[in-house]
């Protein structure tokens, strides 16, 4: 590090994830740990995103409605080895 005109030395700048994929880990996190949001996700995305102070775009929007939650459930019990657990419900 070079040092500043006053002969301390600088930190180095901090590098940043962006936002968007801040925002997506926490999303998938929750989708994993809460099921109430889990089903608010599944029956009103936009309403979900925005309680959580989620950016939600358009594009963001038709992705979430087109995710097919009930393959997601099986998926989800899959990995868990659970056969009668559902993800969503």
């Amino acid at each position: 590090m070079a040092p500043s005109k006053k002969g301390r030395r600088r930190r180095p700048k901090r590098t940043a994830l962006p936002p968007t994929r801040l925002q997506f880990e926490h999303f998938v996190t929750l989708m994993m740990i809460d099921p109430t949001f889990r089903r608010s996700v599944a029956s009103d995305p936009e309403k979900a995103f925005k309680a959580h102070n989620f950016e939600v775009t358009d594009r963001l929007l038709s992705a979430l409605k087109a995710v097919n939650y009930k393959a997601l459930s099986r998926v989800y019990r899959a990995f868990r080895g659970e056969a009668d657990a559902d993800f969503i419900s």
